[in-house]
């Protein structure tokens, strides 16, 4: 059996020197599948399977977004005029990772390589002489990119200067490790949770496996926040490490981050008290602890922390990255002063990133005239469960249909899923039906329970003939739902005994449940985090 996932990179290889800057239309990607195909050959149903996904993923473009700033002097696009030979190493091993590893289309690389100068740009110069205090507001849709678009910014920053980064995520410590992951795949290139102990053998990640000539220098790790022991140890500070960038990826925890402005002070400043690299720090989640809500006098801890970080150094540009940037905007100073001098407001600019052309989110489902409003659908069996105005101490006796339907459904999306090969990505369900602990853990131990009892006789079931298969109240309703044609299961075109026997044990197999709020945070979540939720994903 040919394997998919090379045939695909063969195809998308193809496809790329034929269909340059735009999407491919459908006979060249058949050209393409049919010239693979005589060293590869597959059967008929995975090059139809493989069409429609190219055609999905390929078809996908990104504007630049548009910038609301004001009046500065743009520098980057003369440096790299009057210095033809500037290198842009991690820019361009960042570029060939999105291309190759995560297969994102030509289209969307340019994009995101406009955006980073164009951020990259109002930032600021770092390597003028005196000081630079720049602060602005990276806007974009919720899981709409802004994550590939900021590690691109942390890259084309360290190839025009800046020397430190830190990058601070949400206050809960699953989003800081899965972050962390990202940059180390997308920037750093090497495992940091080894280098930080010293591992004598450099573990290659991501942008590392396509050039590994230099390395970032991460002072955090998927495992921990910022140790100073750890640091200390080592008898590093920021001038003693090699030319390359340091990388701080740190969740938004007073101790924490007290911990590194006292580092900062007490191994890395000069005589006036300052630091003399340039730092960026990007504020992901910027709504979120970073808004100071108190006077001027007394700023809350985050806000108080976040300033002193940027007063340390000499040269500092602060990017707030947020899908909701009310709080950030509309910060009210007593005087116009405070807001430009003082506090995170973004006075120097504003960029609106435009969401890629494949993006679904709230307008699409929900606004006017959304495009997907016909997908929504209205529940009336779950208030007997839980109340719309329910309190913490609620007993959780049982769940809806309505939540099974969801769940079985979702079961045999990862079945869809892998039938058509599309295993690049993340797998996960939300279930968001209350603020309180107390009630997701019990709605986690229902859901909990109820996985259990699938996986169990689906194990049980699975090659036996569907006549006796379906004797089973679970095994006949997932078949009843795949044969529906409410639900376009019927569009892979195979029978239910097929997915019974060949691929409904492995697709649901991996699935678990977990709980993600704020006393959950030791656990690490690959894709989409946001407290207080039950959360049933599928575990890589």
């Amino acid at each position: 059996m040919a394997d998919l996932s090379l045939f695909e990179k063969f195809v998308r290889t193809q496809i790329g020197s034929v269909a340059i800057n735009r999407a491919p239309t459908e006979d060249e990607l058949r050209a393409a599948c049919d010239m693979v195909s005589r060293m590869m050959p597959i059967d008929d149903g995975d090059k139809e399977n493989l069409i429609r996904k190219l055609q999905a993923a390929l078809d996908v473009a990104m504007d630049v977004g548009i910038v609301i700033e004001r009046e500065y002097e743009p520098w980057l696009a003369a440096k790299k005029r009057n210095n033809p030979n500037m290198q842009f190493f991690y820019w361009d091993r960042y570029a060939l990772y999105l291309e190759q590893d995560l297969q994102r289309t030509s289209g969307v690389i340019s994009t995101i390589d406009t955006v980073s100068d164009r951020v990259v740009d109002r930032a600021g110069d770092p390597t003028i002489p005196g000081a630079l205090h720049r602060r602005g507001l990276l806007l974009g849709d919720i899981q709409s990119g802004k994550t590939a678009n900021y590690i691109a910014i942390m890259n084309k920053a360290a190839d025009v200067g800046y020397k430190v980064i830190i990058l601070l995520t949400g206050t809960v410590e699953s989003l800081r490790r899965q972050t962390q992951e990202r940059v180390d795949e997308g920037f750093i290139g090497r495992s940091s949770k080894a280098y930080l102990q010293r591992n004598s053998q450099t573990i290659k990640k991501g942008v590392g496996s396509k050039d590994s000539r230099r390395f970032a220098t991460g002072f955090t790790t998927e495992s921990s926040d910022f140790k100073t022991n750890v640091v200390r140890g080592m008898n590093a500070s920021l001038h003693n490490m090699s030319t390359e960038p340091v990388v701080f990826v740190m969740k938004k925890n007073a101790r924490a981050l007290q911990n590194l402005i006292d580092w900062l002070k007490d191994y890395n400043t000069n005589n006036q008290g300052h630091i003399d690299l340039p730092l960026m720090l990007i504020d992901d989640e910027a709504d979120n602890a970073s808004i100071n809500t108190r006077g001027d006098n007394d700023p809350t801890t985050i806000n108080k922390h976040i300033r002193e970080l940027l007063k340390l150094f000499v040269k500092s540009s602060y990017v707030a990255v947020t899908a909701t940037p009310f709080a950030n905007i509309f910060i009210l100073p007593e005087k116009n002063e405070d807001m430009e001098n003082d506090d995170l407001f973004p006075a120097d600019y504003i960029y609106a990133l435009d969401p890629p052309t494949d993006y679904i989110g709230s307008n699409e489902v929900f606004g006017d005239n959304a495009e997907y409003a016909k997908s929504l659908i209205t529940i009336d069996d779950a208030n007997e469960y839980f109340p719309y105005k329910h309190k913490q101490y609620i007993t959780i006796n049982g769940l809806p249909e309505s939540l099974y339907s969801a769940l079985r459904y979702f079961l045999l999306a990862n079945v869809a899923r892998d039938v058509a090969g599309d295993n690049a990505a993340h797998r996960s369900m939300m279930v968001n039906v209350s603020r309180f602990v107390r009630v997701q853990e019990q709605i986690t131990n229902l859901i909990v329970e109820w996985l259990y009892e699938i996986q169990r006789d689906v194990r049980h079931y699975c090659m036996q003939s569907e006549q006796i298969a379906c004797k089973n109240k679970n095994m006949r309703a997932l078949r009843d739902m795949w044969n529906d044609p409410q639900y376009c299961f019927g569009d892979y075109k195979l029978a239910w005994e097929d997915v019974q026997k060949n691929y409904l044990l492995s697709s649901i197999s991996a699935i678990e449940v977990r709980t993600i709020n704020q006393r959950s945070a030791n656990w690490t979540i690959p894709n989409i985090v946001i407290p207080d939720y039950a959360l049933l994903r599928l575990v890589d």
